[in-house]
């Protein structure tokens, strides 16, 4: 990985952190509130951000490494903190984009889809998932920069120290952390 690579992830890293420590703290204080306009607001924010997310993964990491992604990321930061910003954009664009697939969703047809991507996760139907299923589905070299990233000792396995440290990191930040 380059510098300019490793720069590129970590940014990436940091605002995506940082959208979502954002996104939590405004939905928590506008449930605490009894106007419920900025509930709608932050609703919206979330659907966007799944949809951003959804994106994202359907990239399968191509876009993940590109400068062009990290600049898409923070200007829909800076257009959904806006609660007229986020009605329009959720309004005439979102909202035509998913309503003709969600609104004909049926709870059978969710649960449908569920089963389907845990039997292809699950890979010996045991109703659990292995690491080697897992490893499976992500693909090698996806799962092992995971697993380099949380197994801090490299002793192949996770601790709750491991995992602790992890969630500090991503929240707080890797000097803050340790």
């Amino acid at each position: 990985m380059t510098l300019s690579a490793a720069m590129l992830s970590s940014l990436r890293s940091m605002s995506s952190a940082f959208i979502d420590l954002y996104a939590l703290v405004k939905s928590f204080r506008a449930i605490k509130t009894p106007e419920s306009d900025d509930d709608t607001h932050w609703l919206i924010f979330g659907v966007m951000r799944g949809v951003f997310r959804i994106i994202e993964s359907l990239t399968f990491g191509y876009l993940l490494t590109s400068w062009c992604w990290l600049a898409c990321e923070l200007a829909f930061f800076w257009l959904i903190t806006d609660a007229s910003r986020a009605k329009l954009i959720f309004n005439h664009c979102v909202s035509r984009l998913l309503s003709p697939i969600v609104d004909k969703l049926t709870r059978e047809d969710f649960d449908s889809m569920w089963q389907r991507l845990r039997a292809n996760v699950d890979a010996d139907g045991d109703g659990k998932v292995s690491l080697e299923e897992l490893k499976t589905f992500l693909g090698a070299r996806k799962f092992r920069a995971i697993a380099n990233t949380l197994d801090r000792d490299g002793d192949g396995k996770l601790s709750l120290e491991e995992v602790k440290l992890f969630l500090k990191e991503l929240l707080l930040g890797r000097a803050h952390a340790e």
